[in-house]
């Protein structure tokens, strides 16, 4: 087919071959983009989320076309705006709810020890991160999310929708499952235990990073006070933390 340019002449249309070639060239280009960009936000150990993908970094910005919200950026707003209701006592006026939101830090207790093991070394290490991601991403609700915090064996989960309480019960909950789970590598036959920090996303939380903290802080507080357990405690009824 002929069409007439802009100058009167007369140009041909590129054939349906050429045409298909530049589509799957062009759709080629957008999945091998996003597949960068999910390596830039995935830790390729543990094939969970990385702590870009949770904070943000000063990287951030060239991902998704400077598009891109960190998880606990874009869950704390959507907590703060919370669910519009209305009230018939007060006239029909539409309210602000906020929702809550919590995250839990954790890591595993006397992780040098699996690494400094002869049966184990690095390799059981790295099988024991891979293992244990691997357990709780598949023991968590479909909305809350899994990250690797820093290079070691500190993870963070957020739980949207999640207060305080509910925070502690689920901690307290993925505590007692990851005692129990056996692992083996090598032959070798092992357990290991967690220790977790959680909080609730307060007013005087002004960046994403003060609840970390916040959690964080909690964190050490479970580990100088034994190990294998959580904080803030659980009722005394749901905890049977043990030392290690």
């Amino acid at each position: 087919m002929l069409e007439g340019n802009t100058e009167g002449q007369l140009s041909a249309r590129p054939p349906r071959s050429v045409q298909l070639k530049h589509l799957t060239k062009f759709r080629q280009q957008h999945e091998r983009r996003i597949q960068l960009e999910k390596q830039a936000l995935t830790d390729p150990l543990m094939n969970i989320w990385n702590r870009r993908a949770l904070l943000g970094d000063e990287d951030s910005n060239e991902i998704k076309g400077g598009n891109f919200v960190p998880h606990l950026t874009r869950e704390i707003a959507k907590a703060r705006v919370g669910e519009r209701r209305t009230s018939l006592r007060e006239g029909e006026r539409r309210t602000e709810i906020p929702k809550p939101l919590s995250v839990l830090m954790l890591d595993l207790d006397h992780f040098k020890n699996i690494n400094d093991d002869t049966d184990l070394g690095h390799d059981g290490g790295d099988f024991t991160l891979q293992s244990i991601s691997t357990l709780l991403k598949q023991s968590i609700r479909k909305a809350d999310i899994l990250g690797r915090y820093a290079e070691g064996d500190e993870l963070l989960i957020i739980l949207p929708e999640t207060n305080q309480e509910g925070a502690i019960k689920e901690a307290e909950r993925l505590r007692k499952l990851v005692e129990k789970y056996q692992l083996k590598f090598n032959g070798k036959k092992f357990r290991v235990t967690i220790s977790v920090g959680a909080a609730e996303l307060k007013d005087s939380h002004k960046e994403p990073k003060d609840l970390v903290i916040e959690a964080d802080k909690n964190l050490l507080k479970a580990k100088n006070n034994g190990r294998n357990r959580v904080f803030p405690p659980p009722p005394v009824d749901q905890s049977s933390s043990v030392e290690t």
